[in-house]
């Protein structure tokens, strides 16, 4: 069994095992799923975990979502697919981009990403006549595990775009990554790439300071008086504690002038006012994106 995209939607396809016949009826060759519930093979259907799995796809066609069951090996698989009615009495509920913010008479395509993501807030807000949510039923081990299923064409324009080193010198492709893995994924990758953009006036002058000790390197007369003293230290402690040499502290003196000098105060200056410039050059940034995803409604904490 393997998962494959076609040009819109995700698909899951059934494998022949050895050529010749498939490990599924030939109506089933190919079905396009939100997401996938895997439950372990119940041969006994009066078993309670039988029960349980029943009770909870029954809750789910109640809502209107299409179920298909696979067998494979000891395992099940529940395809769950959702109407598109569905999809758009849920947009404004959950505050997604494509619900235009407070103007619901006007809606884009859905994409995948809000698909999901209203796709597994019904299944957790689905009780069966226990009151167990699929939470529980997963702590019990009614079910395995839930997962989502990959769109291949997008995976392989973000790798083509985004996943490969000679990307580094070129902007990433955030739309792209909004439409594949929603807008809060799609915001951090855009704080870290301008933030990462912005670090480079700061690492040059970095290492600009850095250079700056290491050319005074042994003409500092600090280093110079450290290292040529000739003054006796009085011992680290009271017991058993020999006296020492300043000069012995030399090689120290040496490496804090690299890290320590006089270009380290205007460094911290400017460190000052780059991180008062990065916050604010930031959410002029991230305000032109909010505003085109249209999720300037968002809380932070979503």
């Amino acid at each position: 069994m393997f998962f494959k995209t076609p040009e819109e939607g995700i698909e899951l396809w059934d494998r022949q095992k050895d050529g010749t016949e498939p490990l599924l009826p030939t109506t089933a060759t190919h079905k396009t799923f939100d997401y996938v519930l895997v439950a372990h093979k119940v041969d006994n259907d009066n078993n309670l975990k039988a029960q349980r799995q029943r009770a909870f796809i029954q809750q789910l066609e109640k809502k209107n979502i299409t179920v298909t069951k696979l067998i494979h090996d000891d395992k099940v698989f529940f395809g769950l697919r959702a109407p598109s009615q569905m999809f758009e009495d849920y947009q404004y509920l959950l505050k997604v981009s494509d619900s235009c913010n407070w103007c619901g008479d006007v809606k884009g395509a859905i994409t995948q990403a809000t698909r999901i993501r209203i796709v597994h807030f019904i299944l957790h807000q689905t009780f069966i006549n226990t009151g167990e949510n699929l939470e529980e039923l997963l702590m019990k081990d009614v079910f395995e595990t839930i997962f989502c299923l990959h769109e291949r064409k997008r995976q392989k324009q973000l790798q083509k775009k985004w996943a490969r080193w000679s990307a580094l010198f070129t902007g990433q492709p955030v739309n792209e990554v909004k439409h594949y893995f929603g807008e809060k994924v799609a915001l951090y990758y855009l704080w870290l790439g301008w933030y990462t953009k912005l670090l480079v006036p700061a690492a040059a002058l970095g290492v600009v300071v850095f250079l700056y000790g290491l050319a005074f390197f042994n003409t500092n007369p600090l280093i110079k008086e450290v290292c040529n003293s000739s003054i006796i230290m009085c011992p680290r402690c009271d017991n058993r504690c020999d006296v020492w040499q300043l000069s012995d502290t030399c090689a120290y003196a040496k490496v804090s002038h690299l890290f320590d000098n006089e270009g380290t105060v205007a460094f911290a200056m400017f460190m000052a006012i780059w991180a008062t410039l990065f916050l604010e050059l930031w959410k002029r940034h991230r305000a032109r994106y909010v505003s085109h995803w249209k999720v300037y409604d968002w809380c932070e904490e979503e």
